[in-house]
């Protein structure tokens, strides 16, 4: 929901109108306006947010400590019966794999998500600044010198228990304890045999 709204408020950013020179006098004031909007939306926006930080820490943590050794336990049975060299059937390791993906795609949902937040507020200081650049007005100048300033002060960033962050790399992270552990597992069974 805050990735629509952000989306949204990005495009009503693209959408104000910023007069290059003298003649769009009387706009400057809708402008001016526009620009003052956005950053209370935004603000709203992050204050929200942070209102149900607790309850979706919540949730995230049951999410990755329920499914995580769900995903070593089945990426383990695949590589054990990789490795074993038994004869097994098709239909089992389709089934181990598509658990496997459905299983990494739920953990890392929520990062993705992030993810699509932050690419909406970086888009949004990109606007900010293309109209900056192209501003000539100085009270305009100074409201989208503000808004910028502030989007940049206060970017939209979220770690789970304050230790880890939630964006693209989570992925890459979540698979690389995978392997870790599961040839630590494999490591172990085999040696003790």
């Amino acid at each position: 929901m805050i990735e629509r709204r952000m989306q949204c408020l990005r495009l009503f950013l693209e959408r104000n109108h910023v007069p290059i020179n003298i003649v769009g006098r009387n706009e400057i004031a809708l402008s001016i306006k526009n620009v003052r909007k956005s950053l209370f939306y935004y603000n709203n926006l992050l204050d929200e947010f942070t209102t149900v930080d607790k309850h979706l820490q919540y949730l995230l943590m049951i999410q990755y400590l329920g499914n995580f050794p769900k995903l070593l336990v089945v990426i383990y049975a695949l590589s054990s019966l990789v490795f074993e060299g038994t004869p097994v059937r098709p239909p089992l390791i389709f089934i181990a794999v598509s658990e496997a993906i459905l299983t990494v795609l739920t953990l890392a949902s929520a990062a993705l998500v992030v993810e699509g937040i932050i690419w909406q507020v970086d888009k949004i200081k990109e606007i900010l600044t293309a109209q900056l650049m192209r501003c000539s007005d100085e009270s305009l100048r100074f409201e989208l010198q503000t808004a910028l300033q502030y989007v940049r002060l206060r970017p939209f960033r979220y770690t789970l228990c304050r230790a880890i962050p939630l964006d693209v790399n989570m992925l890459f992270t979540i698979i690389s304890l995978c392997i870790t552990y599961v040839i630590v597992g494999l490591q172990l069974t085999h040696f003790s045999q």
